[in-house]
């Protein structure tokens, strides 16, 4: 949703309305990503010290990474687009946003595995 829709449609947002936007998605987003990014956390943490199996270990390095990811990139660039519109950096964002993608859906797939999730 986020990589297909969201930022790409940044580049839509005029430039006299791109600061109040920006802000309030910033907000909004918060609201709704970060309790289970932190619940996701824990979770990650939990399975890579219990003896789980391979699967939910896996699962879990991968959304560990993608919290990593996300305060390596995406967040820096969100910072830089705080201080104003810049065509650049969203592409950037959008790339940057790729890996947290992918990380965080393998991540997701793996736990639905059963054989390996035990």
């Amino acid at each position: 949703m986020v990589q297909g829709f969201v930022y790409p449609a940044f580049h839509d947002v005029p430039d006299d309305r791109w600061a109040e936007h920006h802000r309030r998605h910033c907000f909004l987003i918060g609201l709704v990503v970060i309790p289970p990014m932190l619940g996701g956390f824990g979770a990650s943490v939990i399975c890579l010290v219990q003896p789980f199996g391979i699967g939910l270990k896996s699962a879990a390095v991968c959304f560990i990474l993608g919290f990593v990811w996300t305060f390596a990139r995406p967040a820096p660039l969100h910072s830089r687009l705080g201080a104003g519109k810049d065509s650049v950096v969203i592409d950037q964002l959008i790339r940057a946003n790729l890996p947290r993608t992918v990380l965080w859906t393998a991540g997701a797939l793996l736990c639905l595995l059963p054989p390996l999730a035990l």
